[in-house]
């Protein structure tokens, strides 16, 4: 019971005193957890998670890098939907592509 009192003094001291050190890791931390979050919500999203098996994203301090393509806008916005729904997202750096089977493609020659 100490401990749970400990932390809980620690974190209030930490975010009320100005320049109060903060773990180095906290935010690597948070960005993982992030991380797992949004692959986790991609891979149990039923039926379209198949779709979002050639996307990837990355996390920076709540800003989600996402790479890849889908089939269509609609799966694009979707997925653009539960990202933003998590807790901890502040921006999406939108590099995904959309590549649809008929041929027609939003990826531009570089």
């Amino acid at each position: 019971m100490n401990r749970l009192v400990d932390k809980a003094a620690r974190s209030q001291i930490a975010s009320t005193t100005p320049g109060a050190n903060m773990r180095v890791g906290s935010m690597a931390e948070r960005d993982d957890v992030l991380e797992d979050a949004i692959r986790r919500e991609m891979n149990e999203n039923g039926a379209y998670a198949h779709y979002f098996r050639e996307v990837s994203c990355s996390c920076c301090a709540g800003k989600v890098l996402v790479r890849g393509c889908v089939p269509t806008n609609r799966l694009k916005q979707l997925l653009w939907s539960l990202i933003l729904s998590l807790d901890g997202v502040t921006e999406i750096d939108d590099q995904l592509d959309v590549i649809s089977s008929t041929g027609l493609s939003s990826i531009h020659p570089r």
